[in-house]
């Protein structure tokens, strides 16, 4: 298998270089290879972690060849080599696509273990998803030590099937450490959430409402700011002082409905309820890469409501600024980010038929801190459940109006 098959977009020269491009010299560099794919829910946490490694690591990460994982990996340039794997979803009960699925994880696996020994990788790092499976696979053939980071509280089937291959299982919940086996409970430690942000991000310039609300010409946003530049979706836009109009209604509360990079089709359809609050609010909505915009654009037109849509920005702590509440699901990170602005929340954890863990993270998150203000975070925050929600929106309304007259 010739190594240059690989699609990879970066690549290191043989002299080892620090984060800022300066030559260290011969000093022998350490591989670190990162794996994640899927969501940012996976991918931000596992590039934060990199980022945090010293100039003398060289970091190679593993990931799966869609748009979002491209889009999402731009922004981390300190990353030298960016290798993509193409593997298919689990097919669970789909038993007809079982052959074809197992013949694509061997590729992989095979795919994966040549870029390991081509890196000379030393260190494998991942934040679970089904593209770590080969990866970690032929790390353990190859005698590489292997790290998993858990970062909910109950732990994904990925993580719980490659925990007896792993060396070190690092967790965000002291709870998770129940989940494993006692063999692999030794192997835990508990870390702090690797949250993407600084101190600095509090300090963000606000930016203008009036610069992301939704036009009907689907025009580039125009971000209003004196000197910084912005990248919102592919956009990259700029605007001179002077150009800079009053807010468009800096009276009215700033709802920011937070679905994640692959969106929410819940919490989409779930905005279709605001009318009723159509005269006090303004909305900053993630709907991620696949929703119905045309229905959302049409609803917020109809009814007055200020809002701006959009599918992913690295620049979301602009918009977390802006928020006064945030109605989000219960992933984690998205969670110790909200946590981290110290913003009230709406959260409606995920439940499905196979899994619960966002329940147990809002649960959690409720149960073991406190916010900036001292309060307990169910005070801070209210924990609603989907299916009342789905039966009743009255009840996400209600939250709302308590939040707004606060």
């Amino acid at each position: 298998m010739n190594p240059n098959d690989y699609k990879n977009i970066s690549s290191c020269s043989s002299r080892p270089l620090s984060r800022d491009g300066a030559n260290t010299g011969d000093t022998e560099i350490n591989t670190i290879c990162f794996v994640a794919a899927h969501s940012g829910g996976h991918m931000i946490p596992c590039a934060t972690i990199a980022s945090k490694l010293t100039p003398e690591h060289k970091i190679c990460f593993i990931t799966l060849d869609h748009k979002l994982e491209r889009d999402i990996l731009a922004k981390y340039n300190f990353i030298d080599v960016i290798k993509y794997l193409e593997l298919p979803k689990f097919p669970y009960q789909k038993v007809w696509r079982y052959p074809t699925f197992i013949y694509k994880l061997i590729q992989t696996i095979l795919k994966s273990r040549e870029i390991l020994r081509v890196q000379q990788v030393t260190r494998v790092i991942t934040t679970g998803g089904i593209s770590a499976i080969p990866v970690c696979f032929s790390a353990k053939i190859l005698g590489i030590p292997i790290e998993l980071y858990e970062l909910n509280l109950e732990p994904g089937k990925t993580i719980m099937f490659l925990a007896p291959l792993a060396n070190k299982i690092k967790i965000c919940f002291a709870e998770t450490k129940n989940f494993f086996r006692a063999s692999e409970q030794e192997k835990c430690e508990l870390v702090d959430y690797p949250v993407r942000f600084t101190a600095q991000d509090h300090d963000t310039q606000l930016i203008s409402f009036n610069a992301l609300i939704t036009n009907p010409d689907h025009q580039a946003p125009t971000i209003l700011q004196d000197s910084h530049n912005i990248f919102l979706d592919t956009f990259v836009v700029s605007v001179p002082q002077e150009c800079i109009e009053p807010l468009v209604a800096p009276n009215r509360f700033t709802i920011f409905i937070l679905g994640g990079s692959q969106g929410s089709n819940f919490l989409n359809n779930l905005a279709l309820q605001l009318a009723p609050l159509a005269d006090q609010i303004q909305v900053l909505h993630q709907t991620g890469a696949n929703p119905n915009l045309t229905q959302l654009e049409q609803f917020y037109a109809q009814h007055n409501i200020p809002a701006y849509l959009f599918t992913y920005t690295h620049e979301i702590a602009q918009l977390y600024n802006l928020a006064d509440v945030i109605i989000t699901r219960a992933g984690a990170g998205v969670l110790a980010e909200i946590l981290f602005f110290n913003k009230p929340a709406i959260v409606i954890p995920l439940k499905t038929g196979t899994t619960s863990h966002q329940v147990a993270n809002a649960q959690a998150f409720a149960k073991q801190h406190l916010t900036k203000s001292g309060e307990d975070l169910c005070e801070a925050w209210t924990i609603l459940d989907q299916d009342q929600v789905a039966h009743d929106p009255q009840i996400l309304l209600t939250e709302i109006s308590k939040y707004i007259v606060k």
